[in-house]
């Protein structure tokens, strides 16, 4: 008896999985909704062709693309100018960077050569005598 019943319950299952199946693929019927169109509306604007300057906000430290190093070849004291002789700072071309008077040292020098013809002079006068 508990056989026969297994085999009925078993048989109906299959039954009714079978209709199932043919009732899902009978609803595959997708229904198709319609959409409105929707008409945007855009505004307009003519274009006149120009030059626009592009403007970049940056913060940091700078660094020079094309580093130039200056010797001074003379001695003497640094003379103040127009503008003030820091890095970063910006000048024309044919304007003057720094100007440095040598007057002390050209002193210095003339007192050197003295000295030299000094010496000169006593070691002529030793041979001299």
């Amino acid at each position: 008896m508990r056989k026969i019943i297994l085999f009925a319950l078993g048989v109906s299952i299959l039954v009714g999985s079978f209709f199932g199946a043919e009732a899902i693929i009978k609803n595959k019927n997708k229904v198709k909704l319609r959409v409105e169109k929707v008409v945007k509306t855009v505004f307009v604007e003519t274009v006149t062709n120009q030059t626009i300057p592009i403007v970049i906000p940056a913060n940091g430290t700078l660094i020079t693309k094309n580093r130039l190093e200056l010797y001074a070849e003379v001695q003497g004291i640094f003379r103040s100018s127009t503008r003030d002789f820091k890095a970063g700072q910006e000048y024309r071309s044919g304007e003057t960077l720094l100007s440095i008077d040598a007057a002390e040292y050209y002193a210095s020098v003339q007192a050197s050569k003295s000295d030299f013809y000094n010496l000169i002079a006593s070691t002529y006068r030793a041979i001299v005598k």
